[in-house]
């Protein structure tokens, strides 16, 4: 099986992706003044608004990748905690971090 996550456009603030899920999904991701700008279009973003797992993989691969440049792992994980997103409620600054080293 080859990878899930496609990054269709990559920059230093911005990452555009396709994620196969249970279906294939559009996924964006932008980073400006401090916050973490995201979307997809599955059904669970859609109905709740919060971080879904296509972004999670979205922001892994890309990290990967190189893109997302001018974010920083702890001033994304101070992003990513603030949102006061119930997906990562559990997870702690280091936590985030960890998973993006």
């Amino acid at each position: 099986m080859g990878k899930r996550v496609k990054i269709r456009m990559g920059s230093p603030t911005e990452v555009g992706a396709r994620v196969q899920g249970s279906d294939l999904y559009s996924v964006a991701l932008k980073w400006s003044d401090g916050k973490l700008c995201s979307g997809c279009d599955c059904p669970f973003f859609e109905e709740h608004g919060n971080l879904c797992k296509h972004i999670w993989a979205t922001i892994l691969e890309a990290w990967e990748q190189g893109h997302l440049g001018e974010v920083t792992a702890g001033s994304l994980a101070d992003a990513i905690i603030g949102a006061e997103n119930n997906l990562v409620r559990d997870l702690t600054r280091e936590d985030i971090e960890l998973l993006l080293s």
